[in-house]
């Protein structure tokens, strides 16, 4: 066990740095994806061109960080929604949980499994051991246009309505 350990954190350490915290960031192309919801319905980032599109990423739905961070995006979803901006959740999830997650913590957006984690990954979301929490909001031109690196209680909805704000 130790010694598969200090073999991962050679692997770790051999990563270029900006490999391993690298970030989309204002003006990249924001990775197509085609993801199915909860519902069993795909949703694809190019069906949207033309409306803004907030995508977070968070670990599996099932515990206390994960419910926290979806009903820190729902407080405002209905806010989005007014102003016509799509809304995802990303996770590793199967479709099953998220319907269940969905339904139990009465998420008004849908949720989209990413079960061999490719957008989670074209997203640089991919933690070392889970899925990082964090969105980007991608412009009606299918540009990144802004990134936002932790879902926070207390100032990620009032960033995202500020931004939201100056457009």
């Amino acid at each position: 066990m130790r010694l598969l350990l200090q073999m991962a954190m050679l692997f770790i350490l051999a990563l270029p740095l900006n490999a391993r915290d690298s970030k989309l960031t204002f003006g990249h192309d924001a990775p197509d994806f085609s993801l199915v919801d909860q519902n069993g319905y795909s949703h694809s980032l190019m069906s949207h061109r033309g409306k803004f599109v907030l995508v977070f990423f968070y670990p599996r739905a099932q515990g206390w960080a994960s419910y926290r961070k979806a009903k820190i995006v729902d407080t405002i979803f209905q806010e989005l929604l007014d102003k016509n901006i799509i809304v995802y959740g990303i996770s590793m999830d199967s479709n099953e949980n998220h319907l269940q997650f969905q339904k139990e913590n009465h998420l008004g957006f849908d949720l989209l499994s990413d079960p061999t984690a490719s957008t989670i990954q074209a997203y640089h979301a991919d933690g070392l051991f889970e899925v990082k929490s964090m969105s980007y909001l991608i412009g009606p031109d299918g540009r990144i246009f802004r990134t936002y690196d932790k879902i926070d209680d207390k100032s990620f909805p009032q960033k995202i309505l500020n931004d939201l704000s100056q457009l």
